[in-house]
């Protein structure tokens, strides 16, 4: 046994001793690690690691103060536990509805089909409409220019027209867009319902 260990249990016969009728110490961690022993702890120590002992045996601990940048990280790797257990909640909500819902990876890929044909159809025909709108914003501007190439103030007629179907244009050039990436969502969707649906059946 070396000198240290000796001292270290001489003070602690010593603390037990000079404590015998209150049968209670303290022991506390300083700066350098290096463990003290008494029947209180000094004021400077109170965020150190600290034991209360009882008739020689450990009855309470307390570990000592985090700093600043111990709390901020415990904080943050609070925030991700949490955050995991979130999304685990969702995933489990979400497989429990694949299960309700669908009886078989075909039936899903059905209604994916089904859906998709419908988004296709109303795509062509906004594209059709779109098309005819911008011929006919095109024949209203060759005539405003003609107009114009003769030193003629066009009408106001033809003017409106036109204004009206520059806006009847973009509304169709932005609901096409709506669409189509309405489609590729509903793709998207679909295909990882049929994956993740897969994967449940086969842990079944």
């Amino acid at each position: 046994m070396n000198k240290i260990a000796i001292s270290g249990l001489l003070a602690l016969t010593l603390i037990f001793s000079a404590t015998a009728l209150s049968a209670q110490a303290y022991s506390w961690v300083d700066e350098d690690g290096n463990v003290h022993y008494g029947d209180s702890i000094p004021p400077e120590y109170r965020d150190q690691e600290q034991r209360t002992l009882r008739d020689g045996l450990e009855v309470e601990r307390k570990d000592r103060a985090l700093t600043e940048e111990e709390r901020e990280e415990l904080r943050l790797q609070q925030e991700m536990e949490e955050e995991a257990r979130r999304a685990a909640e969702i995933q489990r909500r979400e497989d429990e509805r694949l299960l309700r819902l669908y009886g078989s990876v075909d039936e899903i890929e059905r209604l994916r089909d089904d859906r998709v044909a419908g988004l296709r159809s109303q795509i062509r025909l906004t594209a059709n409409s779109l098309e005819e709108l911008e011929e006919n914003l095109e024949r209203v501007e060759e005539r405003i220019d003609e107009h114009e190439e003769r030193g003629d103030e066009p009408p106001e007629h033809l003017e409106s027209r036109y204004e009206d179907l520059a806006r009847q244009v973009t509304e169709h050039q932005r609901h096409l867009l709506e669409r189509e990436e309405q489609l590729e969502r509903v793709r998207a969707r679909f295909n990882n319902e049929i994956q993740r649906f897969s994967e449940l059946q086969e842990r079944d």
